[in-house]
């Protein structure tokens, strides 16, 4: 074999034994600052177990994510991690699509940050309504009462979510919600950016900003210093995610601290229990531990803890 320079054909190996030792991972987008770290979970848990990764991106596109589905499948992967970019309309559809097997057994399918269909694909996520209620209330509880929210559009369900947790703690302090502090943009610092600009151009008198995530944050915290607003003083702002660049802005962001690491590292583990079953075992819904972590964009004399070791 070694005379001959002889290479084994995986592939043809696994067709043989019904079994590639691959798996495919699907996210809205592989470049987003989110991603590194639940990246390096899935390949950590991957290698581990013996199993290659196959990373795609859709880029937030629905038919690129079908496409990308189509492929994996194609290529004989054991089973598929993904973080679906499908409107939440037809989620529960689309699951069913996922899931589908030719010889009628269920395709082994994770889904991660929200729920898809739990008699189908099994999902790991964090509680991410009570979480961002949580970040609102701490905000009505250093005082404020105006809280400006930056959403993005319904069609993800964990968007959905951190939105109505924003709404659950304004109706539990007893504040009426106000249509126009209800702000949409997508998930980056840009988009919030503009949007708190164009709020602070119609004369919209707020004294928090809660965003999605902390991109957002530091967006909305960049229009606030080029206005001369102080914050937390004038306006306070709490994200979500804790990325690491959210402890090099000055104040540095109060946010949740979403497990990345572990959503991919528990995202694999899960599928590996899904791959074993043989399209047998039941699937499930995995809620990781999350917390607040207050900074000084809303407690000004909060110590520093700048995270230099995520980059």
């Amino acid at each position: 074999m070694n005379e001959l320079g002889y290479k084994v054909n995986l592939l043809a190996r696994g067709l043989k034994v019904k079994h590639t030792h691959t798996i495919g991972v699907v996210l809205p987008d592989i470049t987003k600052i989110f991603f590194p770290n639940v990246l390096k979970g899935i390949e950590t848990a991957a290698k581990k177990a013996g199993y290659r990764v196959n990373f795609l991106s859709s880029n937030f596109d629905f038919a690129t994510e079908q496409e990308s589905i189509e492929y994996l499948k194609a290529s004989y992967v054991d089973g598929i991690i993904i973080d679906s970019c499908c409107k939440a309309e037809y989620l529960a559809r689309w699951a069913g699509e996922l899931a589908e097997e030719n010889s009628g057994e269920r395709f082994p399918v994770v889904s991660m940050e929200q729920v898809m269909d739990s008699s189908k694909i099994s999902s790991v996520l964090a509680d991410y309504q009570r979480l961002s209620k949580a970040a609102a209330a701490h905000l009505i509880g250093q005082g404020k009462r105006n809280l400006l929210y930056i959403k993005v559009g319904k069609e993800l369900t964990h968007g959905q979510e951190r939105y109505q947790g924003y709404l659950d703690a304004l109706a539990e302090n007893g504040i009426p919600f106000r249509s126009e502090f209800v702000l949409e943009a997508d998930f980056s610092a840009l988009s919030a950016y503009e949007a708190t600009k164009a709020a602070l151009g119609k004369g919209l008198c707020f004294d928090a900003i809660q965003t999605l995530n902390d991109q957002m944050a530091i967006g909305a915290l960049k229009a606030l210093k080029e206005a001369g607003i102080a914050v937390p003083g004038q306006v306070a702002i709490a994200g979500c995610d804790n990325i690491f660049a959210s402890t090099l802005v000055s104040p540095q962001i109060t946010t949740i601290d979403l497990p990345k690491y572990e959503l991919g590292y528990t995202a694999f583990e899960e599928l590996k229990r899904l791959m074993d079953g043989e399209g047998k075992t039941a699937p499930r819904s995995i809620i990781l531990e999350a917390k607040l972590i207050v900074r000084q964009s809303t407690v000004a004399d909060q110590p520093g803890d700048w995270n230099l070791s995520m980059w």
